[in-house]
Order: structure tokens, then C-alpha cells, then sequence
């Protein structure tokens, strides 16, 4: 399969495997900090807020957003493999996939150790 033309759908593609991970990453990162910030509060005291089962969670989820962008990324840059010298639109996405193979294995082993992490190291600890 080679891509002559971009069209909508080849460019959401392209831009879910190279963005699709850090966001995922950035999420986890985010809810998890507010779930732990909550589980070691009175709030979390009165409704029994559990982090580790949320970090599960957002571990798995964010795990398969990362896969999947690094799969977006893997599909676009055999899409646009052409020579080295290719013309504009395709010769960008060749290289925006590029990208996305390179951050989609990075961000999905932060990923694993922030969650797993999260996991291991005791909770509501200060330092």
C-alpha cells in the first residue's frame, strides 16, 4: 500500500501515531496525580478513593492509547515509504511517522513505569 495523496482520514491517522502517545502519557499523568492527591485527603478518607486500582486503570488505558498510536504510526510509515527525496505531502508524513515510531515506544515504557510504579511505592507518604 502506498499513499499517493493525503485525504482526512490518512492525516487523523498520522496524527493519532505521533500525538497519541504522549497524550495518553499526559492523561495518565495527570488523573493520576488527582486521583492520588484525593485517596490521601479527607475526601478520600469519607469515599474510599483506592490509587492503586486507579493507576491500574489508567495504566491499561493509556497502555492500549499508546499501542494503538504506535500501530497508527507503523501503518503510515509503510504507507509513505518512498524514496528519500519524495515530494512534499508524502515525504512530511514519511517523517511525522517516523516520529511516531520513535515516540510511541518511549512514551508507552513511561507509561508502564509510571503506572506500575504508582503501584509499588506506598501511597499518602510524605517526603
Amino acid at each position: 500500500m502506498t499513499l499517493r495523496r493525503p485525504n482526512l482520514f490518512s492525516s487523523a491517522l498520522l496524527w493519532f501515531g505521533v500525538l497519541g502517545a504522549p497524550l495518553a502519557w499526559t492523561v495518565l499523568h495527570v488523573v493520576g496525580f488527582g486521583a492520588s492527591t484525593a485517596a490521601c485527603n479527607d475526601f478520600g478518607a469519607r469515599h474510599a478513593v483506592d490509587p492503586n486500582a486507579w493507576a491500574l486503570a489508567l495504566t491499561f488505558a493509556a497502555g492500549l492509547v499508546a499501542v494503538g498510536a504506535l500501530a497508527a504510526a507503523v501503518v503510515m510509515w509503510v504507507a509513505t515509504q518512498t524514496d528519500e527525496y519524495a515530494a512534499p505531502p508524502v515525504g512530511r508524513m514519511h517523517f511525522l511517522a517516523t516520529i511516531g515510531l520513535i515516540l510511541g515506544p518511549l512514551f508507552l515504557f513511561m507509561i508502564l513505569m509510571a503506572g506500575l510504579g504508582a503501584t509499588v511505592l506506598p501511597q499518602c507518604v510524605q517526603s
